[in-house]
């Protein structure tokens, strides 16, 4: 297998999150890794980078095209990653390359000034066979958001809502206005590089996740990023409706669908392994299933389960009578019944 990859703005072939991604690739399979330095053409101003991914894309396919013509290459074992901007250029890349090369990942692909425009100028299903894409850092470009919601691929992933991740710092949208104004300000481009790598560990935060989700994806063989197809994370959350459909596996072992979003909650930003495994609770009143609760456990240690209820003025409560606890990775199901009159406790049936 050959992995092509390819960074975002302000980084390098010695950012330290390729140096992970490589020695995982390494360490788990027989496989090339070519790593597309364009360190010299994604400085500020912003909108010439934006312009310039198309030029890394088009090299990057005039040197996958050799390859297959001329040095025995199989497109089929050939897969384009990129992050951020690298995202939008493994496009440009994909759509360029004849045949088309087996898969694309998108890992949080930039959202200013490519959310809603049009395919052909981003990331886009058409781009190759099989375009995944984690979205990790969707908010309002505003509120500092550096990538976007917008479905980009076959499938979609969206980590915790795919806003903002858990524990990643928040940050005003003053600071980013700032910093917008200032990239397009030549005078200003000295500082304007400073305060983004001050803000390395804090506005990145978010965007970064994808970045490391799925190189632990590569590694983790004991938990497996399961995702569920959904609306939205409230959806999945917060009612039944999505708990019986198709389930992925976000990250290096994602399959196909026919361009369909699916949802899944991870560990805190701050806390490795970042996968979680999926273990969702259904808490059944009469015939209505009214509350998804999804958290990490296992099916072979479940202990009696004690519930609190709170009830709304002037609403007559339904008691609880069945908590539903599925572990969606493996396929199985454990049933409680209550135990106390007031179906407040409840333990295996």
């Amino acid at each position: 297998m050959t992995r092509v990859v390819i960074h975002g703005m302000i980084e390098n072939y010695q950012a330290p999150w390729y140096d992970q991604m490589r020695q995982a690739f390494l360490d788990t399979e027989d496989s090339n890794v070519i790593f597309v330095d364009w360190s010299k053409t994604n400085h500020f101003p912003y909108t010439q980078v934006t312009a310039n991914t198309q030029m890394v894309g088009a090299e990057v396919s005039l040197l996958i095209n050799e390859l297959i013509a001329n040095h025995g290459a199989d497109p089929q074992l050939i897969h384009l990653i990129g992050h951020s901007l690298g995202a939008h250029a493994a496009g440009y890349a994909g759509s360029r390359i004849v045949p088309r090369v087996s898969r694309i990942t998108g890992l949080d692909p930039a959202g200013p000034y490519f959310e809603w425009t049009d395919p052909l100028v981003r990331l886009d299903p058409t781009d190759d066979q099989f375009v995944d894409v984690i979205h990790t850092d969707g908010q309002r470009h505003a509120q500092l958001g550096l990538g976007l919601l917008q479905p980009l691929g076959h499938v979609d992933f969206y980590p915790n809502g795919g806003l903002e991740q858990p524990q990643c710092p928040k940050m005003t949208g003053k600071i980013w206005n700032a910093i917008i104004n200032a990239l397009n300000n030549e005078e200003s481009l000295g500082k304007v590089q400073m305060v983004y790598l001050g803000f390395v560990d804090t506005v990145l935060c978010s965007h970064l996740f994808s970045v490391y989700t799925f190189t632990d994806s590569i590694r983790n063989s004991n938990c497996s990023y399961v995702s569920i197809a959904c609306s939205s994370m409230e959806k999945l959350t917060q009612t039944d409706e999505c708990s019986r459909n198709a389930i992925n596996r976000m990250g290096l072992h994602a399959s196909s669908f026919p361009q369909v979003s699916f949802y899944l909650s991870t560990q805190d930003a701050n806390r490795y392994p970042y996968c979680r495994r999926q273990i969702i609770m259904l808490l059944k009143s009469n015939s209505v299933y009214t509350r998804i609760l999804s958290f990490n456990g296992s099916l072979q240690n479940v202990e009696p389960v004690s519930i609190t209820v709170k009830t709304i003025p002037n609403q007559m409560y339904q008691p609880i009578r069945q908590v539903i606890i599925f572990d969606i990775e493996r396929h199985k199901s454990v049933t409680l019944c209550p135990t106390s009159e007031h179906h407040l406790r409840f333990e295996l049936c």
